[in-house]
């Protein structure tokens, strides 16, 4: 497997320049756009001294404020996915297509990739994360199996979700507030356990069912709440808490774990990932790689916790 420095100057050396002419094409239709409003604008424009004290002065202000709003907006439409064509794509499909996908495939090469598809709301609500929501979106899936051996397979998916609360702002009533921003997994095991074990950066878990872990550097970062101590310590093998200890080390990323039946959720809240910024490429190294990291983890985590709820009674 190619390390992720060698993965990226590939990436980068051959999808620089059309991710560069593609954002350039954009940034041509925000600065045409603002000039047009500018030229409209000053043309009607009343500069008497009837109109107000200092026309210029306020002309300029409402120009910068809308101005940014032009820019936002041809920044969110950049952002759309646009209906399937091969001459009208987004910055993002290319994006999407050209460094995502390729980093992906890199450590599930077996997977499959869905940029504008994701979970549905019904299996985000078999989950059972207590969470009240009215906003609802999960894009960039993946679907992977996974063998173990030659009779056993864990079956992953990861994708981007966001769910919201509308804003009970009497001024933006059409805003979510967050609930959750990040990367959500969903593993069956094809293994059933009859415990159920959270790991979490959170402090927040039930201090009755909190789970002494014999490593004090697992315990300086993560909490673990298990209703069946002798199973979580089974699970939570010297090896599994190293992964766990050197994820949050590479990414830190909070994150959290549940295991439970024949399931383990993951939960990552990086925020938003792949959106493209107004300005400046999206070929963000730091980010890609916080992304590659986690899916590695995520891979191998779920292949580890398998091979221990195997060899354990739980």
């Amino acid at each position: 497997m190619q390390s992720f420095d060698e993965l990226y100057t590939e990436i980068y050396n051959k999808n620089v320049k059309i991710l560069d002419r593609k954002r350039r094409n954009t940034n041509r239709i925000i600065a045409m756009s603002i000039l047009a409003f500018f030229l409209l604008s000053f043309i009607s424009m009343d500069f008497s001294d009837e109109a107000a004290d200092n026309p210029a002065g306020i002309y300029l202000t409402i120009c910068v404020f809308i101005a940014l709003v032009i820019i936002a907006i041809i920044h969110l439409l950049d952002n759309i996915k646009y209906a399937d064509s091969d001459t009208d794509e987004s910055y993002l499909q290319v994006y999407k297509e050209k460094v995502i996908e390729p980093i992906i495939k890199s450590v599930l090469p077996n997977c499959t990739y869905s940029p504008f598809k994701g979970i549905s709301q019904e299996e985000y609500d078999s989950m059972g994360y207590d969470i009240k929501y009215t906003y609802f979106s999960s894009v960039d899936l993946i679907e992977t199996d996974i063998d173990i051996n030659t009779n056993n397979q864990i079956h992953l998916e990861v994708c981007s979700l966001f769910i919201g609360t509308n804003s009970k702002s009497e001024y933006d009533n059409d805003t979510p507030i967050p609930k959750f921003d990040g990367l959500i997994g969903h593993i069956h095991l094809n293994k059933f356990i009859n415990s159920f074990v959270k790991i979490t950066t959170s402090n927040k878990i039930d201090e009755i069912d909190k789970v002494r872990m014999d490593s004090s550097e697992f315990e300086k970062y993560f909490n673990v709440e298990s209703d069946n101590k002798i199973a979580a310590m089974q699970i939570l093998t010297s090896d599994v808490m190293m992964d766990i200890i050197d994820i949050w080390n590479k990414t830190n990323v909070k994150f959290e774990i549940i295991i439970k039946e024949d399931k383990i959720y993951l939960r990552f809240f990086t925020g938003m990932l792949f959106s493209t910024k107004i300005f400046g490429s999206s070929l963000v190294k730091s980010r890609l790689k916080k992304y590659y990291d986690i899916l590695q983890f995520v891979f191998n985590i779920s292949t580890k916790i398998y091979n221990a709820v195997d060899e354990t009674e739980v």
